[in-house]
């Protein structure tokens, strides 16, 4: 099991703390199932990571990656993004994570 180092937009935080983010989109893989990280002293375990379009995300995970609609997602993913605006066929990794005791 390894420490991650992922980083997460402050927006987000709170979002993963209370559980309603647990899912993140990325451009590469930052880890493996069983490897964790910790945020304000919670710990997280990866359960797997899978990589998919960005349009089954949009479609079907939007909710878990922590936005407020579908248009919020790709809102939000074209601001942290800004030299690579949503495209529904970009392939991304897929990071599930849950809290789990320290």
């Amino acid at each position: 099991m390894t420490e991650l180092n992922i980083p997460f937009a402050e927006k987000f935080i709170q979002h993963i703390l209370s559980g309603q983010k647990t899912v993140t989109s990325r451009s590469k893989q930052y880890g493996f199932a069983g490897d964790h990280f910790v945020i304000e002293g919670k710990r997280f375990e990866v359960l797997k990571v899978t990589k998919m379009p960005l349009g089954v995300v949009y479609n079907h995970l939007w909710k878990e990656s922590g936005a407020v609609d579908c248009f919020d997602f790709v809102v939000t993913y074209n601001r942290l993004h800004p030299g690579k605006p949503y495209d529904p066929y970009r392939e991304v990794y897929v990071h599930f994570f849950k809290e789990v005791a320290a």
